[in-house]
């Protein structure tokens, strides 16, 4: 499904309205295996790095129709490959960041979880109260601060790696840039119930297929999946 709707219905000699049909159709059998399914990334060892993007298509030298902005909020785990991400609106990223980390990086028992990110100020804050000053990480938010995650950041605005503890998150904006943007871009689709489409889609190729997998062993994934579902 990573042909737009207009080269998926030359290719098959179809119209653009079935092709439509027919992504809506198999995005619907991903995410209904994604939502019954329980999965977590993290674990003993593993980095999860963190971070948000917009998606707001830019209008043409600022001229003409101007689009709604959306963020992406998301991880990916370094050692799988496996992520999340959701889409929100740009005044509620903050509310919407925490039960996320919880549904997708919750360490249980074992499974002890190192979280990477930038400084943004949804995942580093600090505050003065009167006793010095409190550095506010996703380690002792109080969101999260029960599941005892380890979280390092880095500066941005000085580096990309941090020198000392050589913490990025070029991964996962690397995820952004050339997976994701690329998708939608490819795919001429920008509205919101669009991109929810796209991101069920390519989370669930993520977390059910190695990333070298062919196109011919996904679709047969998606045909098992709908044997499996039923009708």
């Amino acid at each position: 499904m990573r042909a737009s709707h207009a080269n998926a219905a030359e290719i098959a000699d179809v119209p653009e309205t079935t092709v439509e049909g027919w992504y809506g159709y198999l995005r619907c059998r991903c995410s209904k295996q994604l939502l019954s399914d329980q999965f977590y990334i993290g674990g003993v060892g593993h980095i999860v790095e963190i971070d948000e993007t917009s998606l707001k298509k830019k209008s043409k030298h600022n001229r003409g129709r101007h689009f709604p902005e959306y963020w992406l909020v998301g991880g990916v785990d370094r050692s799988s490959g496996q992520w999340f991400g959701r889409i929100v609106d740009t005044d509620r990223i903050q509310k919407k960041l925490f039960p996320v980390v919880r549904k997708f990086i919750n360490p249980g028992y074992f499974r002890v979880a190192t979280l990477y990110s930038d400084m943004y100020a949804t995942y580093v804050t600090e505050r003065k109260p009167k006793r010095g000053v409190l550095i506010r990480t996703l380690t002792n938010h109080p969101s999260l601060q029960d599941l005892n995650y380890t979280h390092k950041y880095v500066n941005h605005t000085e580096h990309y790696v941090d020198p000392e503890t050589g913490t990025h998150t070029n991964t996962i904006e690397g995820l952004w840039e050339i997976d994701i943007k690329r998708l939608i871009k490819v795919m001429q689709g920008m509205t919101k119930s669009a991109l929810d489409g796209y991101l069920v889609e390519y989370m669930w190729h993520s977390w059910y297929f190695p990333r070298e997998a062919t196109t011919a062993q996904v679709m047969c994934g998606l045909v098992q999946l709908i044997n499996r579902q039923g009708a």
